[in-house]
């Protein structure tokens, strides 16, 4: 990240970026003064023009910024560094505190609490680098999710060809895309979802549904971990499963019922798994 005025440099660590000390060691004034190319990370377009995060650890940096913008109510500064990750590639989910990029990449957003009990920017790239390198259970899983990204925008942009090619490159290394059940499945026994290319958006109520499904079959098969990995990426996208209430959520308000193991085998699930409130912008027709 290129450096700014030397009251605000995060390359510098901890002694420069006190999270512990309150917003006078964190110069807002000198950070507006901070122009646009310094400010914001690098960031390219790749081949076929969608915005791509020139690297993790400017997103995590810039999170961080906006919270300690937020927390010094400073909503100008932090809806400025919100705007400047969107143009990257990056959509954030305050309701469920997690973050998502066009090239794969997702997280937590460092909280608040994190930040004043300490925890530096650098602290938190390494904690969210160490769970992102061990999702789904594959030694290239960051790189699966990416492609599996990049299919979607594909498939999004009705780019059939370079759909096929990354199926390809995806079966080059072991993995398979199994676009009905929405997940991937590599030869190791490793697994991920699948979730269309809606900027913005939230998932739609059909993907929704067709998740919720494949975590009751793995709960049904005892497969606890897929089960867990399933709603942890969920969560992710803004979508919450009640277990005890038998219910999952959107954070834009589509709520349906999670459904019964008779239904799922009977085939009916996914077609009356769709949400029911005000009809959130992912929506499919059959859906409503």
């Amino acid at each position: 990240m290129a450096q700014g005025p030397q009251q605000y440099n995060l390359a510098q660590g901890p002694q420069q970026y006190n999270m512990a000390q309150g917003p006078q060691e964190y110069n807002l004034a000198a950070c507006r003064s901070i122009p646009n190319t310094a400010m914001a990370p690098q960031w390219a377009e790749n081949e076929r023009g969608s915005p791509r995060s020139s690297s993790f650890e400017e997103i995590i940096k810039l999170m961080v910024m906006r919270e300690r913008a937020r927390s010094a109510k400073d909503w100008s500064l932090a809806d400025s560094i919100r705007l400047r990750l969107s143009e990257m590639g990056v959509t954030l989910f305050d309701k469920t505190s997690t973050w998502r990029s066009n090239d794969g990449m997702s997280g937590r957003i460092p909280s608040w609490s994190q930040l004043e009990a300490g925890e530096t920017p650098e602290s938190i790239i390494a904690a969210q680098a160490t769970k992102m390198q061990t999702a789904g259970g594959h030694p290239e899983a960051h790189r699966i999710k990416a492609l599996v990204q990049q299919r979607e925008q594909a498939r999004s942009a009705k780019d059939f060809a370079r759909c096929d090619e990354i199926r390809e490159e995806l079966r080059a290394i072991g993995v398979e895309v199994f676009d009905k059940e929405k997940m991937w499945r590599a030869k190791n026994g490793a697994s991920g979802v699948v979730i269309g290319f809606h900027g913005p958006n939230g998932p739609t109520d059909l993907e929704i549904a067709t998740l919720v499904v494949q975590r009751e079959k793995a709960r049904q098969a005892s497969d606890f971990g897929t089960a867990d990995m399933i709603r942890d990426e969920l969560k992710a996208v803004g979508v919450e499963i009640y277990d005890k209430e038998k219910l999952w959520r959107s954070s834009d308000g589509r709520r349906a019922p999670v459904p019964s193991w008779s239904q799922i085998q009977s085939g009916s699930a996914v077609m009356s798994g769709g949400g029911s409130s005000m009809g959130g912008p992912g929506m499919t027709p059959q859906m409503k």
